[in-house]
């Protein structure tokens, strides 16, 4: 049984995250008003009615869904650091692949385009797990990757990854 040494889940979001949500649901609920019950085409080629329903309800329902429904959570254990973030991908790293650990200051859209799970522009080998904010620890790995971790405890972080890779 491994054993937790820190723990965090996150959840917020930047504001404008609600903003864009409160946008899709709008368009979700207003084409087909418009399109079915106004009889008003919305383009020069309109689809379906059920064409139509399908495609507004995924966009506009099923995208704030994915996007409020997020969240990341990171745990150090004695045999490592798992990033989990919900619902897109579940990451281990190992504390045998860690050479270094380090706080940083980062931000966020200018370096890595925005927030979320990332690769720093012009560079695949450079990764951030990243909910909001600016502040993270970047871990270097002995296959000469970095990945960020933003966090919101990083003091905290910081001392338990430095524990377990020596």
């Amino acid at each position: 049984m491994s054993k937790v040494i820190y723990h965090e889940i996150q959840n917020d979001k930047p504001r404008f995250i609600y903003l864009v949500c409160a946008v899709l649901v709008l368009f979700a609920v207003s084409v087909p008003i418009i399109e079915m019950g106004f009889g008003i085409p919305v383009s020069n080629n309109p689809l379906p009615d059920w064409g139509m329903l399908l495609m507004s309800a995924f966009i506009g329902l099923g995208v704030p869904a994915l996007l409020l429904y997020s969240r990341m959570t990171l745990t150090v254990y004695d045999f490592g650091v798992e990033v989990d973030y919900r619902p897109f991908i579940k990451r281990r790293i190992f504390a045998g692949e860690i050479t270094s650990a380090d706080m940083v200051d980062y931000r966020g859209l200018a370096e890595y385009g925005g927030w979320g799970i990332r690769f720093r522009l012009l560079s695949y080998r450079n990764k951030a797990y990243t909910m909001s904010g600016h502040q993270g620890v970047m871990l270097k790995t002995i296959y000469g990757n970095e990945i960020l971790l933003g966090t919101d405890r990083g003091d905290e972080l910081l001392r338990a990854i430095q524990s377990i890779i020596g």
